[in-house]
């Protein structure tokens, strides 16, 4: 995610703007990216000290993504690191900080609602780092350190290897995959470019306040039917639709293990969701689709040396 942002910051027409990549492994920075590069990891204190100097606005992309129940990763790799980079940032004033999210923080029937509380769920550890982080930014914020949230949907598109599409791919053999009905049967998914179109945006943009929180989806939500009959010819889907559901319920509570797959479904229920504060706010203007961007991601995933996905998935024409 950190190079796609960097990619799309190097296309922006601003005088002003001095580009930092703040990464681990210089090696996977765009060969095109000219500016300064600050090598380090974000849990040795000493490294966000150096980091920080002179920076006036940071895009946090970094993330660990996990459907499990065990905590203590998901606390190490992602929560801690983060809250210590706020603390840090508003300790060196700088004057923005733009955090990734997800939809899937708050409950299914408040996610058009960019500024609802989130919600904790016992089962999945992740996503309640995600809400602490907010909450942190809220807490935290004011008139010299902005704070500004993006909840995107779900992500696509080229080299993403973590997420809930890249899961479903992964294991299509060997999960089911239910249809959702009714007013949260919609998938918001976003291409990882449109994501960091709106890191951009959301950087830049002036007149923001203390806190804010936009949701970021592409240009259209297609309903999990369309979503997986786009699928389907290209990989096998391994229980009968309305069988789903109780299988999913029921290797919840059997195999803690599984628990992964009612997080799934969680993520996977959406309502429709209005991105018109984004547009007016940031200028956020999503153009890939839905399909294009599934197409990308499945390609990119044949083409690794990955014998479930080379199995699961077949080329697509469009």
């Amino acid at each position: 995610m950190g190079r796609q942002i960097l990619q799309t910051l190097m296309q922006f027409q601003h005088a002003e703007l001095r580009l930092i990549a703040a990464c681990r492994n210089p090696d996977k920075l765009p060969a095109s990216f000219k500016g300064e590069v600050r090598a380090g990891d974000l849990r040795a204190p000493e490294y966000l000290d150096r980091m920080l100097v002179n920076v006036d606005i940071i895009c946090h992309a970094a993330s660990w993504s996990s459907y499990l129940p065990g905590e203590k990763h998901s606390r190490s790799l992602y929560l801690d690191p983060s809250l210590e980079l706020i603390q840090h940032a508003i300790e060196w004033r700088v004057k923005r900080f733009v955090n990734l999210s997800s939809m899937a923080v708050t409950h299914i029937a408040n996610r058009d609602n960019a500024l609802s509380m989130g919600r904790p769920k016992r089962s999945w550890p992740m996503l309640n780092c995600m809400l602490a982080i907010e909450d942190f930014m809220n807490v935290h914020s004011d008139s010299h350190c902005q704070m500004i949230n993006l909840r995107a949907g779900i992500l696509a598109g080229a080299g993403l290897h973590n997420g809930l599409l890249p899961s479903l791919l992964h294991n299509l053999g060997n999960i089911p995959v239910p249809r959702i009905k009714g007013g949260y049967q919609y998938m918001p998914i976003v291409d990882v470019k449109d994501l960091a179109q709106a890191f951009a945006r959301a950087a830049l943009a002036p007149g923001m306040g203390s806190f804010e929180s936009f949701n970021i989806t592409g240009p259209e939500q297609p309903n999990c039917s369309r979503v997986f009959d786009f699928i389907k010819p290209h990989a096998g889907l391994p229980l009968p639709l309305k069988l789903a559901n109780i299988y999913s319920f029921l290797m919840g509570r059997l195999n803690k293990t599984a628990l992964w797959n009612e997080n799934l479904l969680h993520q996977m229920s959406n309502p429709l969701i209005n991105i018109e504060p984004a547009r007016q706010s940031l200028g956020y203007d999503p153009e890939v689709s839905w399909q294009a961007s599934l197409q990308v991601m499945m390609q990119d995933a044949e083409s690794r040396s990955h014998p479930a996905l080379q199995q699961a998935i077949k080329p697509l024409n469009l």
